[in-house]
């Protein structure tokens, strides 16, 4: 009986001072935490800015195929210029070769975008009248 009081006594103790310790122990991972982030070296922030999409959420037309080509150009053109930042200042063939397939590939998406809106805009503009 004296041995399971003094396992009871013992495990009391021991969970007691988990719960005394659990929060020295968190504030100093805590701390060590941001010692860490302090430490790193500052990542650049991309020197390309990504334009907001022209039309927002709210102001949609209510056109799901208007709405996507209006949302897509200006994402498109956002992509087109971080290929040729890459272009400009990349070292990488690999990643180079990706670049101009990117530039390629979305600058024939956006002027077939701008085609389709021309006409769309103007079909909607002659139905109205």
């Amino acid at each position: 009986m004296k041995a399971n009081v003094t396992l009871i006594g013992l495990s009391a103790v021991m969970a007691a001072s988990l719960f005394i310790r659990a929060p020295i122990v968190a504030e100093a991972q805590q701390a060590q935490a941001q010692t860490a982030m302090k430490a790193m070296p500052a990542v650049a922030a991309p020197s390309v800015s990504v334009p907001a999409p022209p039309v927002p959420v709210e102001a949609a037309t209510g056109d799901a195929d208007l709405d996507f080509v209006n949302a897509m150009i200006p994402q498109q053109q956002a992509t087109v210029e971080l290929a040729k930042k890459e272009l400009e200042k990349g070292k990488d063939p690999e990643i180079r070769k990706l670049a101009e397939s990117i530039v390629s590939t979305q600058e024939g998406n956006i002027a077939v975008m701008k085609e389709w809106q021309a006409k769309h805009v103007q079909m909607q503009a002659s139905m109205r009248k």
